[in-house]
């Protein structure tokens, strides 16, 4: 014997497969969206101390007449040394 399915039923169960539809789509739009901001942000975010070491070696590079600046920087990193 068949069981027999309210008509209500079936509009809910249709309601829901819907929203699951929906959601799912959400979620895989989401992930794409972290994924490519993982992706443009790089893996691993910098720490304040390592953004300055790309700083130094310009200064360095660039104005090597200027030590003002490169002790600057240098008194700046040491100040930093061990926080995160």
């Amino acid at each position: 014997m068949i069981p027999r399915v309210d008509a209500s039923l079936i509009s809910e169960m249709k309601d829901m497969a819907e929203d699951n539809r929906r959601l799912k789509r959400m979620y895989a739009e989401m992930s794409m969206q972290n994924d490519l901001l993982k992706e443009a942000l790089g893996k691993k975010a910098f720490r304040p101390s390592h953004r300055r070491e790309p700083l130094g070696a310009l200064l360095r590079n660039a104005l090597p007449a200027d030590n003002h600046a490169e002790e600057t920087l240098e008194a700046g990193q040491a100040g930093t040394t061990g926080c995160a």
